[in-house]
């Protein structure tokens, strides 16, 4: 079993971290006052309360891990370079991961391009805080490099040539996922955590000190250092939900046909059961909204009025796509040439994105917790219902690219707390559906593209289209179908037990 002391301070991509935990930060915290000494006398939240290491998610028989970047890019000839074929074999948060998300727009990014943090109607409609607000200025650059794709005679030079040249990519980069997942498997099976080790499958993302800094910057600080910490434990809790399917750990997956300079990284792929083919109830649940999601954006569009009128005695209803349409939508095969797994069976397999979106019970209050100095400290909520029942509306144009940068049915967005109803009830998890939209990205396309143009002035088709766009995120938000609802969730072996550092 993979060691969870916080002493131990690694990070998810397998490399030791540098720092030392002798160097704590004992500045005062924003708002606690001069008297209090600095952090040093106030509780630091565990961002590894209940959480599990990397390596145990890698090692679950039915997760699909990628191997350290060495052995994805050790066959390539000549220099290796993370081209768009072998950028989803590369794990996220490496060195060469980010070197190859920059200059791009990613789903971070996304909703500040379109223009959702610097429109008066967008952030009313949406509710989103105002502590986000950003400039048009930040919103035209990041729209710029959204648009800013290679130019057509380069794109016509690559012809075949690229294509076959990403196909051996692809090739070589499964060969090592399956190579490295192996490896894996035998050693979790001999039991030898020295060769778990050896293998580089990953620690912890969050540092003791880099959690002191957290609870000294405040509760929002923590709940990004908990996110970064709880993923693992929300993918486990994932698996669990689903006992026929598996998870397929991916890099970042540029948007395809040179439209725009976009990428995706989920948090993950789930392949699981297609309708008709599982007996447990929650993937038939998932199953199910897939399907009613497949059929309602292949129907033909529904009359305008003035058809109805007109012809209402001679129109019939559209007829309900048929079941291999709708199964040819959602799992084509090229539908898994963008991920990293080989090709599945299509007719009894289908696939969604997974992002994971964690809730933290840490609060700062001024009730029922008091140090001896009479000043506020964090406490976990007891009023907190653990996990979100809810897609917040700014968390849909992610969860749209992700679908359609993979190529997949839809995306499965997961709310995971460490707690459910109090501390001291398990985890909870929430899982709701936001099915995969190509007219909503077609629309953020043109956004963007009049984002990015010299002419500032505000034409009617744009505003027009970003209406419209900000209304349909709306729309998709509270349309969001619930998957699962669970509550409590065991705590994962090994996991630790205090919730807070000190």
């Amino acid at each position: 079993r993979v060691s969870a002391a916080m002493s131990v301070a690694e990070p998810r991509d397998g490399t030791l971290d540098a720092s030392s935990t002798a160097h704590i930060p004992t500045r005062d915290a924003p708002g606690l006052g001069r008297n209090t000494g600095g952090v040093r006398l106030h509780r630091v939240p565990n961002p590894r309360w209940r959480a599990v290491p990397c390596a145990s998610l890698r090692a679950h028989p039915r997760y699909v891990a990628l191997p350290p970047v060495e052995r994805v890019l050790s066959g390539a000839s000549g220099a290796p370079v993370v081209d768009d074929a072998a950028l989803p074999f590369i794990r996220q948060h490496t060195e060469q991961w980010m070197a190859a998300r920059a200059g791009r727009v990613t789903t971070s990014t996304f909703a500040l391009a379109l223009g959702f943090w610097s429109d008066e109607f967008a952030l009313a409609h949406l509710r989103l805080p105002l502590r986000g607000r950003a400039s048009k200025e930040a919103r035209d650059a990041a729209a710029r490099d959204a648009v800013s794709v290679a130019s057509e005679e380069v794109r016509v030079d690559a012809g075949s040539a690229k294509s076959a040249s990403d196909a051996a990519t692809r090739a070589r980069c499964l060969a090592a996922v399956d190579a490295y997942n192996a490896e894996l498997a035998a050693a979790v099976a001999d039991g030898d955590d020295g060769k778990l080790t050896a293998l580089d499958a990953g620690g912890w993302a969050v540092t003791r000190e880099h959690a002191v800094a957290a609870a000294a910057g405040g509760a929002r600080d923590v709940a990004c250092a908990l996110g970064k910490e709880q993923e693992a434990a929300a993918l486990l809790a994932v698996l669990g939900a689903f006992p026929n399917s598996y998870l397929v750990e991916t890099g970042a997956v540029a948007l395809g046909g040179g439209a725009a300079n976009l990428a995706a990284s989920p948090d993950g792929v789930l392949v699981f059961p297609a309708l008709g083919h599982s007996d447990d109830a929650t993937e038939t649940t998932l199953a199910k909204v897939v399907a009613a999601g497949s059929y309602e954006r292949l129907a033909k569009p529904k009359p305008s009025k003035q058809s109805k009128r007109s012809k209402q005695s001679k129109q019939s209803k559209p007829a309900k796509p048929s079941k291999d349409r709708v199964a040819a939508y959602h799992s084509s095969p090229s539908s898994a040439s963008a991920w990293p797994v080989p090709d599945f069976p299509q007719k009894t397999r289908v696939a969604v994105a997974v992002e994971v979106k964690v809730a933290s019970p840490f609060a700062w209050s001024t009730s029922g917790l008091k140090s001896y100095n009479n000043q506020a400290q964090y406490k976990v909520d007891a009023a907190c219902d653990g996990a979100k029942d809810h897609v917040a509306p700014i968390h849909v144009p992610q969860a749209v690219l992700e679908a359609a940068a993979l190529r997949v049915a839809g995306t499965v967005v997961v709310s995971y707390s460490p707690v459910s109803g109090g501390a001291n009830a398990g985890a909870s998890l929430r899982m709701r559906y936001v099915p995969r939209d190509d007219a909503y990205v077609e629309t953020a396309l043109r956004v963007l593209r009049a984002n990015a143009s010299a002419e500032k002035e505000e034409t009617t088709t744009r505003c027009r289209d970003f209406d419209r766009l900000v209304r349909r995120t709306k729309r998709i938000a509270s349309s969001a179908a619930l998957v699962a609802d669970l509550a409590p969730i065991p705590i994962p072996e090994g996991a630790e037990d205090s919730a807070f550092l000190r």
